[in-house]
């Protein structure tokens, strides 16, 4: 499957677009697989729910073992964030997302790339990423939610609620918490939307202007999302996991002013070098890179 125009189009005007069954089934259990086998370290890239056994999220930028360098590389994924960003791309992040039957827990609403322009100083939301589903994902799923349209409102200033805690959304493992003063430092140093205003307020605002769209379909589908598109997760009350593999894309060009995140290279990659796609499917043992 390739981008089509109207799936540019909707990329450009959403800030999303959903390529249904992408991958193929095989290729997907093998990522099951590799997901299933990590989950069962106990590590610091492993972030558990709060009761302290349900996996939640799984970060694994330093890709190095098969299965993942064949997914990061996989050439559908790879190609088409080159498209939607204009040119060689690299692997920021990596991430698996648990929501296990009857205990995922929700994401609090949220852009990527405010916390990647804060912590890991991307200058520019020239980034992206490919949600993979690794199951069928319904509404009763707790599915992915986003906000089509709201990339183009630059980074929100969005606070936290007192209702839905933004826990699971921050990339520190030791910060599961967005720190008060690290929210008032960096609303100092940026530009932020609907600055000041409640966390109820925005959200209506934004909702009411552009609506939200679930992310459902067979496992293989891909949705690919911009930086700054607003998006949550609730919890998960159906008896069926909603597992997904993230993979977040950033342009070459798009770097920190060192060159490369300060941050554990579990959060962002450290290689920046144009990803080369795989030429053979991904659950070929056998075959070598192009």
């Amino acid at each position: 499957m390739s981008l089509t125009n109207e799936m540019l189009r909707r990329f450009e005007c959403d800030g999303l677009v959903t390529m249904p069954c992408a991958i193929p089934v095989p290729e997907i259990e093998a990522v099951v697989a590799e997901y299933e086998r990590l989950a069962s370290q106990d590590q610091p890239a492993r972030i558990l729910e709060r009761d302290g056994r349900t996996v939640r999220t799984l970060y694994y930028t330093r890709v190095d073992n098969e299965v993942l360098v064949r997914l990061v590389r996989h050439p559908l994924l790879v190609a088409t964030a080159q498209t939607l960003l204009g040119g060689d791309v690299y692997l920021h992040q990596l991430k698996f997302s648990g929501k296990k039957g009857l205990a995922g827990e929700p994401f609090g609403w949220h852009q990527d790339f405010t916390i990647w322009h804060r912590k890991d100083q991307l200058p520019a939301p020239r980034i992206l990423s490919a949600a993979v589903f690794l199951d069928d994902i319904g509404v009763a799923s707790a599915p992915m939610l986003f906000v089509p349209g709201s990339h183009h409102e630059g980074m929100i200033d969005l606070p936290m609620n007192s209702k839905l805690t933004l826990y699971g959304t921050d990339e520190e493992p030791a910060e599961r918490l967005l720190a008060e003063r690290a929210q008032r430092t960096f609303r100092q140093m940026t530009q932020l939307a609907y600055s000041g205003r409640a966390y109820d307020d925005i959200m209506l605002e934004l909702v009411q202007r552009h609506g939200i769209e679930a992310g459902t379909g067979l496992r293989g589908t891909v949705v690919f999302f911009h930086g700054n598109t607003l998006h949550a997760s609730g919890s998960n009350l159906s008896p069926f996991s909603r597992r997904l593999a993230i993979l977040s894309y950033n342009h070459v060009d798009n770097l920190s002013p060192a060159g490369q995140s300060e941050r554990d290279a579990i959060l962002a990659g450290r290689d920046t070098r144009p990803l080369k796609p795989w030429g053979a499917a991904l659950v070929d043992a056998n075959s070598t890179p192009r």
